[in-house]
């Protein structure tokens, strides 16, 4: 007869023990795992919406700006014309940003700004740029100094490497080879003196005084005043003009005349649209994506509040000018006839429509958008920063509050994730222990038993035996 009993020695599934005895607490860690991957979800989608809704508003604010003075202007531009327009080559280019103030002023050039230059001696030699330099009479290695600049120089260089060093030295100069002769010129225009020395300066002429000839600066004048310049490119320090620019092209004794005006900016009001509709579609697509059925912010009842708010506003009557809705400048939720299937929550521009109502009345068109200071109106981007407000506020809007709510609950949950897998270690291991010291007494016990077969075979042998 042969008894006995199970332990670890004999296979006893103590793992699958333990392990089902833990389950129901994993399955309890495993649940807010989820709930926390999902929070998580939620959470970055609402960052992603909270930064569509913050771009609309930018782009409300880009318009209203415009109230805030002529260089914020939205609708209107500074330009500047030549009474040169019509002409191909003209003296003088001018170009201005929406700073200049608008006037009138004639301009003459009486000459032009120009580049020193140093030439070398001539020697045929300068005239084949793969020529090394011993053959200009140079010996050995030398150097040549040119505005503060060493360049390092030796008799087996060629006229092409030497060229390029020149180039790519960071001396303020251009090289160029020209009728048996090294040019070299300021990159800077203007009365600016080119230093040069060294040896090699020496060998090839570039040192001498007479073979340096000055640049000059610019001279014109604006409105009987005279003025000088080291550059064709005038700016503002130049022109005495705040924003405007000119080119100076040619000598002119003729004035040119240049009026700098304001002008309604029709293509500037345009881009401005196309930005601010597409902000808008977004903002309602992704809004609507995110709180239909299925969707990580479905049940928001507060956030489609704020949609439908901005929806309403943008199809309703705001202005009480001439243009009172944005359907009247050709902004609308989809074109006239479009299939029942059509998406009638983005808005579409018609261009052709829009481009008539800028035409007939810009001043119309502004009011509706930004409203009027003088007659006291509100615009359209007025009313939507307004409406944005609950969804936007630092302190209490939708997205700040539920930021802060979901970030609460994330915390909590981690907090208690954490608690339960300590919790659930220490469960486990308790468990080990009992059982580990169940199956060392089960050993014993065996040892024990079969010792005590032993014993009894010995005292009472079988008849087998």
């Amino acid at each position: 007869m042969t008894i006995s009993f199970s332990g670890l020695g004999s296979g006893l599934p103590i793992d699958e023990w333990i392990t089902a005895l833990c389950s129901s607490k994993q399955a309890t860690i495993d649940n807010l795992t989820a709930k926390q991957t999902t929070l998580q979800t939620k959470s970055s989608t609402l960052n992603s919406l909270k930064s569509l809704y913050s771009t609309l508003e930018t782009t409300a604010t880009k318009w209203t700006d415009s109230l805030l003075g002529p260089t914020s202007d939205l609708f209107s531009k500074v330009a500047v014309k030549s009474s040169e327009d019509s002409k191909e080559n003209k003296a003088v280019t001018a170009t201005v940003t929406n700073l200049s103030t608008p006037s009138e002023f004639d301009i003459t050039v009486e000459s032009l700004a120009s580049q020193t230059s140093t030439v070398t001696d001539k020697n045929d030699a300068w005239k084949n740029a793969s020529n090394k330099l011993s053959e200009l009479g140079f010996s050995g290695k030398g150097t040549l100094n040119i505005n503060g600049t060493d360049i390092t120089v030796s008799d087996d260089m060629s006229v092409s490497e030497l060229v390029y060093k020149i180039g790519n030295s960071g001396a303020g100069v251009n090289a160029y080879l020209k009728g048996g002769q090294l040019v070299l010129e300021n990159k800077e225009y203007g009365a600016k003196e080119m230093t040069i020395s060294g040896d090699f300066a020496d060998a090839v002429g570039l040192s001498k005084t007479e073979n340096q000839t000055i640049g000059d600066n610019a001279v014109y004048t604006i409105n009987g005043e005279q003025k000088t310049a080291s550059s064709n490119s005038l700016d503002s320090s130049d022109t005495g003009i705040i924003g405007l620019s000119i080119e100076l092209n040619s000598v002119t004794t003729d004035p040119v005349t240049l009026r700098i005006s304001r002008e309604a900016d029709e293509s500037g009001v345009k881009t401005a649209l196309d930005e601010f509709v597409s902000a808008f579609n977004s903002v309602i697509s992704k809004t609507d994506s995110a709180t239909a059925v299925g969707g990580d912010l479905n049940g928001e009842s507060s956030l489609n509040y704020i949609r439908n708010d901005l929806r309403t506003l943008i199809t309703s009557n705001v202005g009480s000018g001439k243009y009172k809705s944005l359907a009247d400048i050709g902004i609308t939720t989809g074109a006239v006839g479009a299939s029942v299937d059509a998406d009638t929550s983005q808005l579409v521009i018609d261009e052709e429509k829009f481009k008539a109502a800028f035409e007939a009345d810009p001043d119309a068109v502004k009011e509706l958008l930004v409203g009027s200071t003088e007659k006291g109106t509100t615009g359209l981007m007025q009313e939507l920063q307004t409406a944005l407000k609950p969804a936007l506020d630092s302190q209490s809007g939708y997205f700040k509050a539920r930021s802060d709510s979901l970030s609460s609950e994330l915390s909590n949950i981690a907090s208690n994730i954490e608690n339960k897998n300590s919790a659930l270690e220490t469960y486990k291991a308790n468990l080990t222990k009992k059982y580990n010291s169940m199956d060392l007494m089960i050993a014993k016990l065996n040892q024990q038993f079969t010792q005590l077969q032993s014993t009894l075979k010995t005292l009472f042998p079988s008849s087998d035996d």
